[in-house]
């Protein structure tokens, strides 16, 4: 009984909470407006629209949250103070809002789109999902609607109609959310007129003062009306005195003299367009009079002249209609030029008949100033009067005819000069000839094209074609480009084509050459440097060598360690075909390890431009850096070494913009590390390299990047040592070389090893130098080249005197091949080492022998 009694007071309550959850009356005036708001219904085409009003909407009456996805609706259940759970009244509340939102909205959605969200149960899934379908297919649609708009044309419709389907498409753009400037629909719809509206679009585009929509408009019908008045007075006013029948004129007469037909008879034929080429009408009264887009059916047959009168006129007659050149002397065509006509064409005369082509050629029409070419001319005896095509008359000689009622005027278009003119006779434009047979003024005997060739001074085909065109009577026949004597005395180099191939994969192709000699020495002896470049990365690898004869050993070197640092094979090596690359050492082991060796041809570094233009990158950025810290000349390879380093991990177009260093490594370099080359630096001196009271820094000069130690090369401009120290501070604007006297030089350091540097980042150390003693003290993070002594006692005594925990690494130096002759360079043969060769013109110093030995001051670092 307790529980039942329980139970009967837990139902009241809940029915007391679900009856307080009325419907607001903000949601009332939503349900019961939302039709009338949002008056279409959403499609794919309108979704932009739909969106705006359907939010205004909601935002109006407070019910944007509902389609808010970062909105949280309210828990289910509510905690009470006894801790027992019951309904939350605002979740259901909410539940109430939501469903009849969800309604409303389905109410406004097309049946095409309302399949897709019925399964949906709250007011956020179904906006989401109406979003997301939506608003790609809405992106797509501008762009659809965009180009029908940029080719829309006027066509077969009235101007209302045009400007009526322009005005959907913007309109639709607009309902898709995209907006389109004023002067682009301009634009748009000027585009689109025929050319009947030529000077109506040129005057729009030029005013001033921009133009309104409504006015253009207003302008274009009006332009319309103007334009078809036109067209009715051109029809009433069909020119009755036409001069010459063709398939493509107005009359329906003949041509003769005395032939005259003002009427036409039954027993004639029909009329036929002229320009779709059907019977029973004219041009002016055809319904493609004004389709620029309108192809009509080709001819059968050359259109002429009618011809019924057997009396020959010497005079040219101008015809709009004819498709060629016509005479009846043969004459008149270019000596040796006319070709008995075999074809299957015939002349089409006014009565329908047809009349043979007898022969067919070119010819020339004399007037004060030139001779006109007449190319296309045919040779019809059975004619009486020559006609003189317009269209190629003007085409093959850039004139320009005018015509009015009084006679014509030929122009030549690049010189506006009056070639010809002349009066109209009875409706007709006679070009009159000085004799009753027009001949060639200059009639030359027919010679080869090797005749007029060696004539000439053996010009070009170019030239050869030019003064054929230009003086059809020396009868120049086709040159042909078969001349001995030109091919000898006129060779020169071929052309290089763009390549455009590209290896696809790390170490596939390796460019290769080598650089100079060097106008200066190295203070290590260099005067070359070996230069090798992936093609892929475009990663580049720069060797210092003394000699040629180096070459082989340092790829053979170079080829093992790049095999083992990275899971590619060496393919391909291009190279140019000097000495270096052509022995027996470097071709034995390019054979046996499968590697193709490509040669450039002999006097032709194009073929190995990569390299070459590799070249000219490195000496650029080498000689900026050189002249921007005035570091001397006999620092080049420190320098050639560190421009590989930059060039390397600077990013390009011909890598995609990355980087040589990201495409082999596949990572970012680290900018950070890097500084001012020739810079002043202060290298951190360890506490066993002083004293208490000594400094804790030196200055030196930073020479570069240590391919072996993760560290900074520093040059000490007073003893000539170079530290590799890890611990510097750097004074980027500050360069000693500059302040430093001519009369004060530093004495070449020898610390650099003889055998090539191999320029990777320290975490893949590859050089190998000969047999230097390097002084690393243990526990330290500094290492201290040593140069050579002068003296051998001096050295003895150094050497022995190192303490017992330091170490002396000895790196054994690349053996020479026996199967290779090497020249080494220059040297004494005399065991004195002179100042010269050390690079030191100092005056000699007297040591003191009795002071003493201080502690070495020289700083050292650590890794």
């Amino acid at each position: 009984m307790a529980q039942s009694s329980s139970s009967q007071t837990t139902n009241p309550s809940t029915e007391t909470s679900t009856d307080a959850c009325s419907i607001p009356a903000a949601l009332k005036f939503v349900i019961s407006n939302i039709k009338n708001i949002v008056n279409t219904q959403l499609s794919s085409e309108n979704y932009s629209i739909w969106r705006s009003q359907v939010t205004k909407l909601l935002k109006a009456n407070g019910f944007y949250n509902f389609i808010d996805p970062d909105f949280i609706p309210p828990d289910r259940f509510q905690q009470t103070n006894d801790g027992s759970s019951v309904i939350n009244p605002k979740h259901t509340e909410w539940v109430l809002i939501d469903q009849n939102l969800a309604a409303a909205l389905c109410s406004t959605i097309s049946t095409a789109i309302l399949p897709y969200v019925l399964h949906l149960e709250s007011t956020a899934e179904i906006w989401n999902t109406i979003e997301r379908r939506l608003q790609a297919s809405n992106r797509s649609r501008v762009i659809q609607l965009k180009n029908e708009l940029h080719n829309v044309s006027m066509k077969q419709q009235t101007m209302a109609e045009y400007l009526n389907e322009v005005k959907t498409l913007v309109d639709k753009i607009a309902a898709a959310g995209a907006k389109i400037d004023k002067e682009d629909v301009i634009l748009y719809t000027l585009n689109g007129l025929p050319s009947a509206y030529q000077s109506f679009k040129g005057t729009i585009r030029t005013l001033i003062h921009p133009i309104s929509l409504d006015d253009l408009y207003a302008f274009l019908i009006s332009e319309e009306i103007n334009i078809n008045t036109e067209a009715a007075k051109q029809l009433q006013h069909q020119d009755q005195n036409t001069a010459l029948y063709t398939n493509r004129g107005r009359g329906r007469r003949g041509r003769g003299r005395n032939n005259y037909q003002n009427t036409r008879s039954n027993n004639q034929p029909l009329q036929q367009c002229q320009i779709c080429n059907k019977k029973g009408h004219s041009a002016n009264n055809c319904w493609h009079r004004y389709n620029n887009n309108y192809v009509p059916p080709p001819p059968k047959n050359n259109t002429a002249l009618n011809v019924t009168n057997d009396n020959q006129n010497p005079d040219w007659y101008l015809d709009s209609g004819a498709t060629a050149h016509l005479t009846n002397d043969i004459s008149n065509l270019t000596l040796g030029d006319a070709i008995p006509y075999n074809g299957d064409d015939n002349i089409q005369i006014g009565d329908g008949s047809t009349i043979p082509i007898a022969h067919k050629g070119s010819g020339l029409l004399p007037t004060p100033t030139r001779k006109l070419i007449l190319s296309q001319l045919l040779h019809i005896p059975q004619i009486s009067h020559k006609l003189l095509s317009i269209y190629h008359l003007t085409k093959d000689n850039k004139i320009a005819i005018t015509f009015d009622e009084f006679g014509f005027l030929i122009k030549d278009t690049k010189t506006n000069q009056t070639l010809l003119q002349g009066p109209s006779r009875k409706g007709l434009y006679p070009i009159p000839t000085t004799s009753h047979k027009l001949k060639p003024t200059l009639i030359a005997i027919h010679q080869s094209s090797t005749t007029w060739h060696n004539r000439l001074g053996h010009p070009n085909i170019r030239t050869m074609t030019m003064i054929s065109n230009q003086n059809h009577t020396l009868q120049i026949p086709k040159p042909i480009d078969n001349c001995t004597a030109c091919k000898m005395a006129k060779s020169h180099r071929l052309q290089f084509p763009v390549s455009n191939s590209r290896s696809h994969v790390l170490l596939e192709l390796l460019h290769s050459d080598v650089w100079g000699p060097a106008p200066i020495t190295s203070y290590q002896g260099y005067k070359y440097y070996l230069l090798l470049l992936d093609d892929y990365s475009r990663f580049t690898w720069v060797f210092p060598i003394k000699s040629k004869c180096e070459v082989a050993d340092t790829f053979i070197m170079f080829h093992t360690m790049i095999e083992k640092q990275f899971p590619y094979k060496v393919k391909q090596l291009r190279s140019d075909g000097g000495s270096e690359y052509i022995n027996k050492t470097l071709q034995n082991y390019l054979q046996k390890h499968g590697i193709v060796h490509q040669i450039s041809c002999p006097y032709t570094p194009e073929q190995n431009g990569t390299a070459e233009r590799k070249h000219r990158h490195l000496i650029e950025t080498t000689r900026t850096l050189i002249n921007t810290a005035s570091i001397p000349y006999k620092y080049w390879p420190d320098t050639v070494l560190t421009a590989s380093y930059l060039i390397n991990r600077m990013p390009s177009q011909n890598t995609k913009n990355k980087s040589p260093y990201q495409l082999l490594y596949n990572k970012t370099p680290d900018y950070s590390i890097l500084r001012a080359y020739g810079c002043e630096c202060f290298p951190w001196i360890p506490p066993q390299n002083r004293h208490k009271l000594a400094p804790r820094a030196t200055s030196c000069i930073f020479l570069g990047y240590s391919p072996s130690y993760k560290g900074y090369k520093c040059l000490h401009p007073t003893n000539n040592k170079i530290t590799i120290s890890r611990h510097v501070t750097f004074h980027e604007n500050v360069f000693p070389f500059t302040q430093i006297s001519q009369t004060h030089h530093i004495t070449a350091p020898h610390t650099i090893p003889n055998n090539p540097y191999l320029l990777t980042p320290a975490t893949q150390p590859t050089y190998t130098p000969q047999n230097i003693p390097i002084t690393q003290t243990t526990n330290t993070s500094q290492t201290i080249i040593t140069p050579p002594r002068i003296s051998q006692n001096a050295q003895t005594t150094s050497q022995s005197s190192q303490p017992t925990d330091q170490h002396t690494l000895s790196i054994p130096q690349l053996s020479n091949s026996t199967t290779q002759t090497c020249i080494p360079p220059s040297t004494h043969t005399h065991p004195m080492i002179t100042r010269l060769q050390t690079g030191s013109l100092k005056p000699k110093t007297i040591f003191n022998l009795l002071h003493q030995h201080s502690p070495n001051q020289d700083p050292i670092t650590y890794k």
